[in-house]
């Protein structure tokens, strides 16, 4: 069989781009002055300085990911550009200069452009005085019409030999680096503005089959107009109507919206498909650092958002606090594999006894899983005064391979009437919906909450809603969870820390309790409350109701708070009554009376640092009136030590957990936990960061010893850094016995100017004994990733990664995987013209199945002109299963192509 394809795209200027981003670079020269712009996918943080004493000048970038290279330039003034890598969260950009004398840069950023003007002062001699030039020559810059196209691209023709089924390399993070790569590609980036500086034109276009397994090899928006009428056409990652609840889509989304009107009256138009289901899971935090993993994968890349959430110990269902945790700060998640592991130790309790939970929603497909449904939306909104707006929405979808008119019929529809209130006194949104789904009769939500500035110093938060249990939810799936009230009014959110040593611990959660309220599908919910704050004093107070829709019962809780917040001194008081009950008391009728308390002090400041005790208390008292279940009282007390220095310190702690029967006096549970630990500099470059958990308790008949030891470490510098944790967790309980060990190493960063270099290492063992039974189960991985820039000449890129798991459960079969995966990539360079390609690509596993999967090519080009290259090269492709050959695999392709670069 024979195959003939081409892919066909165009550049211009320099693009520096990866899979996250990139930059697009535009360099104008003429005499006497140097003018560089940095066209950016988004917006970042920067900094600009010169090195001192020296020709020298850089700019830091924060937050975006591209290729590191030198640009040589002929300019009287600049002589070159450098992009290196500079932390893990920063770009340098270094700007080598002549001798440059009375030179004077002068920098101007603009949303998603920074321009940097190298220029003598002897040109410019108003130079001094032009703060108001400065400030005209931007307007008047913003009035011409300007555009910028910037990418890479190539035309492919291959000819191909096939035996066998085409397969396709799956690990989604095993790409080669765009340089490295000898198959097709594109990326394009484009910025401007037409129409008298009027309309913004920009967008992106990535083509990459080689990286994006786990998605469609296409990604692409472009987006022009202006606050009235605007166009939107392509990939919406984020969704769209992100600013309402019911109606919201949070799916990703290809097609286009169309926004027509004015600033008082508009409306929009969206059609599309959509691919991926999202999921939502809840995981006890029981394994301490991980590896935890979910039920469904591959995952959309980015798609996740990860909370640590502790419920109620006396009920469950009540979320007491919830705490945003972030990728690679907190934690790595395995896209292919749907696995989480954290860079520090989670325990199954916080430090009043509340359960922990992982709580993960996220986005995923199938590997054949592409765009399944097509979307349609309206939305239309009036605004008669600057602060109302009225709105309409419509969104739904259907199955893409019906035909219109059944599409119509058959589809998920939610429409929604919305209310907005924004004014310096009050801040009020409402929303009325209801949806329909074929075979199913209409469903109602509704949503109103807001808050009133009665006074500088008082304010009035008010919220209710109502969502019948068969809502449909499929835009907002959020809502089968909760949709938090933190997401609709961010100002809910408490958050209060108070030490980075209690990170699983918000105290503003816990003295609010309605901060983590969630609007949830078969739940009617209702609160009031005032807010007083003068100065460091907050005082707070209110009642809220809420009932499940298929249940009678209905739950009221009545609170009334304080909180300190002083430098030296912080404390805090609460009172809270919990009702559970149904309409006749016949099925529930339970009370539960809450008292908190807690002071901190600063015991000792210094130059370095600052000596912290803190002691709190948690007082609960349950009593069930149809004696379902034991009427009890429960004693919480903690007690803190900790020395800080900024986020660092030593710290020590003691908690004591007593659950007694109302009446009897009889211990319920009986707990004592110790723990220690430390997050330290030991020096300029190593640190230190370990723990130490010993929890003892008594509950009925059992007793239940835990410990925890975490033992991390490692070194940083601005160019590299190095982390490593051992971790291993024991426990007994009435002749069982538990141990699991963990060890994780993490090395990235770039040691030398030209060298990059990321290692993974994670293993983990654990084993369950009983007097009956015996479970071990084990598992390792080994990643490794090497950029090295040699010369101009020479490059070598290699990435490697191993994974291994065993498995022995009764009858005491040993079930072992093992799995090889890597990408290594090559290029040289002659005479400035000629360059070669070559990289292998492998994929072997075996265990109980055993297979190969392995490719090989070559390229040669030449440059034919400054920016059009031609090449031509070869390429091999096996597959062999050993116990399945029918489906063996085995192709040769030969191919030239011409590339388009800048």
């Amino acid at each position: 069989m024979k195959i003939l394809n081409f892919l066909l795209c165009i550049n211009l200027s320099v693009f520096l781009f990866s899979s996250e981003g990139g930059i697009g670079i535009n360099i104008e020269s003429s005499q006497g002055s140097a003018k560089v712009t940095l066209s950016l996918s988004n917006p970042v943080e920067y900094r600009f300085e010169r090195l001192e004493d020296s020709d020298i000048f850089c700019l830091y970038l924060k937050n975006i990911e591209i290729s590191e290279r030198k640009i040589a330039l002929e300019n009287e003034i600049l002589k070159g550009i450098e992009v290196s890598r500079y932390d893990p969260e920063t770009v340098k950009m270094t700007f080598f200069l002549y001798d440059i004398g009375n030179i004077e840069p002068k920098v101007v950023a603009l949303d998603k452009r920074i321009t940097i003007e190298f220029y003598y002062r002897d040109k410019f001699p108003n130079y001094e005085n032009s703060g108001l030039q400065e400030e005209k020559a931007q307007s008047e810059e913003r009035k011409k019409d300007r555009f910028f196209l910037m990418g890479v691209g190539m035309i492919r023709f291959n000819w191909t030999k096939v035996k066998g089924n085409e397969i396709r390399f799956r690990y989604s993070d095993l790409g080669l680096p765009p340089d490295f790569s000898t198959r097709e590609r594109a990326s394009f980036v484009m910025d401007g503005t037409y129409g008298g500086g009027e309309y913004i034109i920009n967008g992106q276009l990535n083509y990459d089959p080689e990286n994006r397994i786990t998605e469609p090899p296409l990604d692409f928006f472009v987006n022009t107009g202006n606050e009235n009428v605007f166009l939107s056409v392509g990939d919406l990652r984020a969704g769209f109507f992100v600013d309402s609840i019911f109606p919201r889509y949070y799916h990703p989304f290809r097609g286009g919206i169309i926004k027509l009107g004015s600033k008082r009256v508009g409306v929009e138009f969206v059609g599309g498909m959509s691919r991926g289901s999202s999921e939502i899971e809840e995981l006890r935090a029981d394994a301490g650092a991980g590896p935890y993993y979910l039920r469904e994968s591959p995952i959309i890349r980015g798609s996740e958002s990860v909370f640590m959430v502790a419920r109620s110990i006396s009920n469950p269902d009540i979320e007491i606090k919830r705490i945003l945790l972030l990728r690679n700060k907190d934690y790595f998640i395995d896209y292919d594999r749907g696995m989480i592991i954290f860079n520090y130790p989670l325990y199954p309790y916080d430090e009043l006894g509340n359960p922990i939970y992982i709580v993960v929603s996220y986005q995923y497909e199938s590997i054949l899983g592409r765009f399944t449904r097509s979307v349609s939306g309206l939305r239309a909104f009036l605004s008669p005064l600057d602060w109302l707006t009225l709105n309409f929405m419509f969104v739904g979808d259907a199955d893409k391979s019906l035909k219109i008119e059944d599409a119509w019929r058959q589809k998920r529809g939610i429409y929604s009437f919305g209310l907005k209130v924004d004014s310096k006194f009050a801040n009020i949104l409402g929303e009325f919906s209801f949806s329909e789904e074929p075979l199913s009769k209409r469903e109602k939500g509704f949503f109103g909450g807001g808050f009133l500035n009665l006074s500088e110093n008082l304010h009035l938060y008010f919220n209710s809603w109502k969502v019948e249990d068969n809502f449909s939810a499929f835009a907002n799936e959020q809502l089968k969870y909760g949709y938090g009230l933190q997401q609709i009014f961010p100002t809910f959110l408490r958050t209060i820390f108070l030490s980075p040593f209690q990170f699983g611990r918000n105290l503003g959660s816990e003295l609010y309790p309605f901060s983590l309220s969630r609007v949830s599908v078969g739940e009617e919910e209702g609160h009031i409350f005032l807010d007083w704050n003068r100065g460091k004093t907050n005082l707070c107070g209110g009642f809220g109701m809420r009932r499940e829709m298929l249940t009678s019962i209905f739950h009221k809780t009545f609170f009334l708070t304080t909180f300190h917040d002083g430098e030296k001194t912080k404390f805090w008081l609460k009172g809270e009554l919990d009702q559970e009950k149904d309409k006749d008391k016949e099925e529930k009728n339970v009370s539960d009376k809450i008292l908190v308390f807690g002071y901190r002090q600063r015991l000792w400041s210094g130059e370095k640092g600052q000596i912290y005790a803190q002691l709190d208390y948690v007082g609960d008292y349950f009593e069930d009136f149809l004696d379902l279940s034991y009427d009890s009282i429960r004693h919480s007390g903690n007690l803190f030590l900790e020395y800080l220095t900024e986020n660092e310190g030593v710290f020590a702690g003691y908690r004591k957990e007593l659950v007694l029967k109302r009446g009897s006096g009889e211990k319920l549970l009986d707990a004592n936990i110790y723990e220690t630990g430390i997050r330290k500099h030991l020096s300029k470059v190593f640190f230190l960061d370990s723990r130490f958990r010993y929890e003892e308790s008594s509950q009925s008949s059992s007793n239940l010893e835990n410990r925890i030891i975490s033992l991390g470490g490692g070194i940083e510098t601005k160019q590299f850094r190095a982390m490593a944790r051992y971790e291993i967790q024991m426990n007994s309980s009435d002749g069982r016995e538990g141990k699991r060990r963990l060890l994780s190493l993490f090395i990235f960063g770039s040691p030398y100017k030209d060298l990059s270099i990321n290692l993974r290492y994670y293993k983990q063992l654990s084993k369950d004994f009983s007097p009956i039974s015996f479970s071990e189960r084990a598992e390792e991985e080994l990643g490794a990733r090497i950029l090295w820039r040699v010369s101009r000449f020479l490059s070598f890129y290699s990435q490697w990664r191993y994974d291994t798991n065993f498995e022995l459960y009764p009858p005491l079969d040993r079930t072992r995987g093992n799995a090889l995966a890597s990408v290594n990539g090559l290029k040289l360079t002659f005479l400035k013209k000629m360059d070669f390609l070559s990289n292998y690509k492998l994929i072997k596993v075996w265990g109980p199945i055993e297979n190969k999967k392995e490719s090989f090519a070559s390229e040669l080009g030449y440059l034919i002109w400054k920016h059009l290259r031609f090449a031509i090269g070869a390429e091999k492709i096996r597959f062999n299963d050993k116990f399945s050959p029918e489906g063996n695999y085995d192709s040769t392709v030969g191919y030239f192509k011409l590339v388009a670069l800048y």
